[in-house]
């Protein structure tokens, strides 16, 4: 939604999608995940998990993963697939460049937030990359 939402306001026509590792698919947006998208103006109730497969991962164009773990196993499904660290987009000058999106559930509001945070700051380096170079890769 996060990314959806950026690249929207930027007028970009991007295809997104999201996908978990471990998660169970057709499950809703965790309560955590819902308050603080709220806060933000973004509405989850239409999501519904999806479990991240070699078949989702060969149909992607770029996938752009989390945690070091999860971009492992991007490049193991899907070889031929560009897949990158999200915060690798972040500015040279932020300590979290390279670093892991701690995945929040089951945890307090505060640290969805603190996920939102660097997901929606990684996302904006993103597209701010995609806007300078027109390219998908890094």
């Amino acid at each position: 939604m996060i990314a959806r939402d950026e690249a929207s306001r930027r007028g970009l026509e991007l295809d997104v999608g999201s996908a978990g590792v471990w998660a169970a698919t057709g499950l809703p947006a965790s309560g955590g995940a819902e308050i603080v998208a709220r806060r933000h103006g973004l509405d989850l109730s239409p999501h519904a998990a999806l479990r991240f497969t070699r078949g989702l991962a060969e149909s992607m164009d770029l996938i752009l993963a989390m945690e070091d773990g999860h971009l492992g196993l991007a490049r193991d499904l899907a070889p031929e697939v560009p897949s990158y660290l999200l915060t690798e987009y972040l500015p040279e000058s932020d300590p979290r460049r390279g670093g892991q999106v701690p995945d929040p559930v089951g945890g307090r509001v505060a640290r969805y937030e603190e996920a939102f945070d660097l997901l929606k700051a990684s996302i904006s380096g993103f597209l701010d990359h995609l806007s300078v170079t027109g390219s998908l890769s890094e």
